[in-house]
């Protein structure tokens, strides 16, 4: 069973190292960043970039899961509802579903992508992505809902959420009620970037979903 990872918007495929070193080397790994998404793709907007990891993905031979972090997990949420028969699960950790319902993630969205128009391109370009890609993308996720879509999910799920990440939690929550297949797992002392901050705990919760999760 290969394991796609698909990291945050802010960090890079780097991020995942600790959590790779945890697991062990017994799993074989693609690790897919924005910045390759963006090459292949026509214009810089979420869907977009969804359909340029489409197509990364049916490039793949054999069964795979996708295990992604906030924007990350954006993407994997998006490809469950797409027909590929080699996906045979996935992992969200500090997921939203919508962008849309609930005054509070709405502020907090508005609020970030202010903030990310101050930052500068250079620090940006630190972290392995042009601020050019990160304006865009952000802007073309303001109608960003799959609310009406989660039942249709028919692949089993863990959703994951730091027991600090306040803002993530109730989503957390939601997803796990909202899709069929799914089950929640909260680390405890954890906060958003759970695959930075707590990758051995994180490691294990995906450790134990492959050893129990039904992924034929």
């Amino acid at each position: 069973m290969k394991l796609v990872f698909l990291h945050g918007l802010g960090q890079t495929n780097d991020s995942w190292i600790k959590v790779k070193k945890f697991m062990g080397d017994g799993y074989d790994t693609r690790l897919i960043s924005i910045d390759e998404l963006v090459k292949t793709s026509e214009t810089i907007t979420f869907n977009q970039l969804s359909k340029s990891l489409t197509n990364v993905l049916h490039t793949i031979d054999g069964p795979f899961i996708i295990i992604g972090l906030s924007l990350g997990g954006c993407f994997a949420l998006q490809q469950s509802l797409i027909t590929n028969p080699h996906l045979k699960g996935m992992v969200l950790s500090g997921t939203p579903y919508s962008l849309v319902n609930g005054w509070k993630i709405k502020s907090i969205f508005q609020l970030q992508k202010y903030i990310f128009k101050l930052i500068p391109a250079k620090v940006w370009r630190k972290q392995g992505i042009e601020k050019s890609t990160i304006i865009p993308l952000y802007q073309s996720m303001e109608s960003y809902d799959l609310s009406h879509s989660l039942h249709q999910i028919n692949i089993p799920t863990l959703v994951l959420a730091g027991s600090k990440d306040r803002i993530n939690m109730p989503t957390a929550k939601e997803l796990a009620e909202l899709i069929p297949h799914a089950q929640l797992q909260i680390i405890n002392n954890g906060s958003h970037e759970l695959n930075t901050q707590m990758p051995q705990q994180f490691a294990e919760e995906v450790d134990t979903f492959l050893a129990n999760a039904d992924l034929k």
